[in-house]
């Protein structure tokens, strides 16, 4: 198992969600580039850095990816509040040689207080394919996490086919995950930019 050095992120939400929810909620962020050892960890085969950034996170070190089988990585938050979160995950543009988000069925699992729920997301990060989503805010799911409890959310690399670039460049892509105490859920291209504090 491999651990990833950097920061732990935690995270305000800015520009046009309403003040009264802006305010209200809790985000936290943990990025595979700018997160401690605890907070983002990989498993499996074939990570590497990739230049592929969300803009919708401010860690500007790139992310990480992989397009070798059952790889997985763990985002685990650090919780201070326990309580329902949204959980929204990010990635950026694929190039031809950057390695980024091309790869479709892609697992992400959250796993919590009540146990472990698995949804499945197209990371279409080249702008030519259909239905491109990069730089996007995209909700997995609702969880409910505890601090102390290494409760998390788990990318896997189940990915059976690419929207182009041909299977040689079949990459997923660990950017960010964002756990925010939302009411109800953002739609995910709403927000803009998060402001990002860092802590060790």
């Amino acid at each position: 198992m491999r651990r990833y050095p950097g920061f732990l992120v935690a995270a305000a939400l800015v520009s046009i969600v309403p003040a009264s929810l802006a305010s209200a909620a809790t985000q936290i962020v943990v990025e595979s580039r700018c997160a401690s050892a605890t907070a983002y960890v990989e498993g499996g085969t074939g990570w590497a850095n990739s230049n592929a950034k969300s803009n919708r996170t401010s860690c500007a070190g790139g992310s990480r990816s992989t397009k070798d089988a059952a790889a997985y990585a763990d985002f685990i938050p650090a919780i201070v509040t326990e309580g329902f979160y949204n959980v929204y995950a990010t990635w950026g543009q694929a190039t031809n040689g950057n390695n980024g988000p091309n790869a479709e069925h892609v697992q992400f699992s959250i796993i919590d207080r009540d146990g472990t729920r698995d949804s499945f997301v197209n990371m279409r990060g080249l702008a030519t394919c259909a239905g491109a989503n990069a730089d996007q805010l995209i909700l997995i799911g609702r969880g409910y996490f505890q601090p102390n409890r290494g409760q998390k959310v788990r990318l896997s690399n189940t990915a059976n086919g690419q929207c182009a670039l041909g299977n040689g460049k079949r990459f997923v892509t660990a950017d960010a995950v964002i756990f925010s105490q939302d009411v109800t859920p953002a739609i995910p291209t709403s927000w803009g930019m998060l402001k990002v504090i860092y802590r060790n």
